[in-house]
């Protein structure tokens, strides 16, 4: 306990209080006066007289906004120019693809900064694995670029199976952002060079049977190993209960 409250306490100690306010009103009275008397360490100056001199005129108006925390992110762009941030991902300049680059974000704006410069800014999106993207950001050829992978991804995908070039093609029809077409075709490609192209084959088949339109389904699969069980679809169908006089059956019970 610091020597200032020992002070007051010990002056509280001997006097009696019937309410909260009064006992406040005195603990107010006791700090003025100790702030008021000279200090001998202070060379005889009080504390209110250091206040005045020295702390009030360094004194800086309160804001008028609320704090807002920010958090911040390494990022590095992809050749599509955008960077990922909480599972969405936004454009910045496509000359700074591959450079790295920091993400300044709250629950509002998103900022991308390059060597302390801010190169982007972004209204906040909580749309999952969704793309916002500056018209500004793109490069003047982006219309020949972005048809030029796709073309490679469709051969890719129909070497590896009739099951993964259906799976390929109904990406492409249902993302009508270029930049998220050609990002989702490039991560089931390089899903089906590292599991292999019958696991791929597999798991783009029953991601086709429940509707997938994204390869985040057949990520999920081929991670956990789930395209080498049997699906319960393919089971083969159970027996009919065997006939015999000694097994009384179900309708025995309703007689």
């Amino acid at each position: 306990m610091q020597v200032a409250q020992r002070w007051i306490l010990a002056r509280l100690r001997h006097e009696t209080f019937f309410t909260l306010e009064e006992l406040n009103a005195r603990i107010r009275e006791l700090c003025d006066s100790l702030n008021a008397r000279p200090r001998k360490q202070l060379g005889g100056v009080s504390r209110c007289d250091l206040y005045e001199r020295i702390e009030r005129p360094a004194l800086k108006p309160v804001p008028t906004t609320s704090f807002v925390p920010r958090s911040w992110k390494k990022v590095r762009p992809n050749s599509d120019y955008h960077v990922q941030v909480e599972h969405h991902w936004y454009s910045v300049p496509h000359a700074l693809a591959h450079e790295e680059m920091e993400a300044c974000f709250n629950g509002s704006t998103v900022e991308i900064l390059h060597y302390n410069n801010r190169v982007a800014s972004h209204p906040r999106s909580h749309v999952m694995y969704g793309h916002t993207t500056d018209p500004e950001h793109r490069p003047p050829n982006h219309k020949a670029w972005a048809e030029r992978d796709p073309g490679g991804l469709v051969e890719w995908a129909e070497k590896t199976g009739p099951n993964a070039a259906a799976m390929m093609q109904r990406i492409f029809e249902s993302n009508t952002h270029r930049d998220q077409t050609w990002r989702s075709g490039r991560a089931l490609m390089r899903m089906g060079e590292t599991y292999g192209a019958a696991r791929t084959e597999v798991a783009c088949e029953r991601a086709l049977r429940f509707g997938a339109h994204s390869y985040k389904p057949i990520e999920r699969m081929l991670k956990n190993g789930f395209d080498l069980r049997p699906h319960p679809d393919d089971a083969e169908p159970q027996a009919p209960p065997i006939a015999h006089d000694q097994i009384r059956g179900p309708g025995y019970f309703l007689n």
